[in-house]
């Protein structure tokens, strides 16, 4: 099995614009990451996959604290990369974004982003943002963008 990215690259550790401050989803932001999840249930429901039943209604604080911790588990192994999307003012989780493996040799990796509903206005904002910073931080030539409001395949 050939490897996600090369042992020696280093995934960033903070992305800060003018709309938005990404960090690592862990432990760390599991309050903020809460509110954002749970003020968006029903919009999040099967996009992600191999989990369709996420999120539950019910998911309590706990729960959420040992998803993060997966997801940190993950980005320490460089087997995927999963950051919040906080505010400029890192005191308001907005959405997350996830930056998985590709799961066959079409696409380097899949990305997949989404935002809480009271900031839907952002998602274009969002979407090129992650582009550049895929483009620019990242080392994949071929990806695919997937969110609740849009779905497409780039060459970076």
């Amino acid at each position: 099995m050939s490897l996600f990215v090369s042992t020696d690259f280093n995934p960033p550790e903070a992305l800060q614009t003018t709309a938005f401050y990404f960090t690592p989803l862990n432990e760390q932001v599991v309050e903020l990451d809460f509110t954002a999840v749970m003020s968006s249930v029903p919009q999040l429901k099967g996009i992600f996959a191999p989990k369709p039943d996420w999120p539950k209604a019910d998911m309590t604080l706990e729960e959420n604290r040992q998803s993060l911790a997966q997801h940190g588990a993950e980005f320490n192994e460089k087997k995927a990369f999963a950051y919040a999307i906080l505010n400029p003012k890192k005191t308001r989780c907005l959405g997350s974004v996830y930056i998985d493996p590709g799961v066959n040799n079409e696409f380097d990796s899949e990305i997949t982003f989404w935002l809480r509903n009271d900031s839907q206005e952002l998602n274009n904002t969002l979407r090129l943002c992650i582009l550049h910073w895929l483009a620019e931080h990242w080392p994949f030539e071929r990806v695919r963008l997937i969110s609740t409001k849009y779905q497409a395949s780039f060459s970076l």
